[in-house]
């Protein structure tokens, strides 16, 4: 019965950390449009030329209360510019919007 509850709580365990990776997406693509928007309102939005169909208006935001958005938005920018792929990694919010974690190019 021990061994039994082991396993269990072991399951348990995985199960829970499964479905909290789950909820981070990532996505490769160009950016196509940043839109710009005040704090605590989707400050910076980025839209890829890849559908984002989980994220309602098809795009990821980066607030201002993110702890590195100065660095994040100059080196979105660039890569705007440049028009460089970039990976992407989100999590899709409770109302839909999809805020960005990271990216890489």
């Amino acid at each position: 019965m021990r061994n039994l509850l082991v396993v269990l709580a072991a399951g348990l365990t995985l199960a829970a950390a499964t479905s909290a990776q789950a909820q981070n997406q990532v996505v490769q693509g160009r950016i196509t449009n940043i839109s710009f928007s005040s704090p605590g309102n989707f400050s910076m939005r980025v839209t890829l030329d890849t559908t984002l169909t989980q994220c309602s208006n098809n795009f990821v935001f980066l607030d201002t209360s993110f702890g590195n958005y100065q660095a994040y938005a100059a080196g979105l920018m660039s890569a705007y510019a440049l028009s460089k792929p970039i990976n992407v990694t989100y999590t899709v919010q409770s109302n839909g919007f999809c805020a960005m974690l990271e990216y890489s190019y």
